[in-house]
């Protein structure tokens, strides 16, 4: 086996080495990582905003709001997708409403609950 080799070899069980360290020092190595990436989707919190358009055949709606602090989003006016689409009835542009916003885990906002406030 000529050096190059021979270093090649050490380099790799030094990486194998340490990686297998690194697992066995955190039991719970990886499964942080996946239940960050599911935090997202699961927090969620009521919010105001106000109806600028919706679309029934669609199912989606736009709403002017504040900071999702749930979503880590800041004030801002975008579009969702409503599940189910009868939280569209009665809607109004203009309505100021109480919504639960969601991100579903291929990244679609989605409103999950929907009231009118009257006032």
């Amino acid at each position: 086996m000529n050096t190059r080799h021979l270093l090649h070899a050490i380099g790799v069980l030094a990486l194998a080495s340490a990686t297998s360290a690194f697992a066995q020092a955190d039991p719970h190595h990886g499964h942080s990582t996946m239940l960050a990436q599911a935090a997202p989707a699961a927090k969620s919190a009521m919010a105001d905003g106000e109806v600028r358009t919706f679309d029934r055949a669609k199912g989606t709606v736009t709403i002017k709001h504040g900071p999702l602090t749930a979503l880590g989003m800041p004030a801002m006016t975008m579009t969702f997708v409503a599940k189910p689409t009868a939280l569209l009835a009665g809607l109004k542009e203009g309505d100021k409403v109480r919504f639960m916003p969601e991100q579903a885990k291929d990244g679609t906002l989605v409103v999950t609950a929907l009231e009118i406030v009257r006032k």
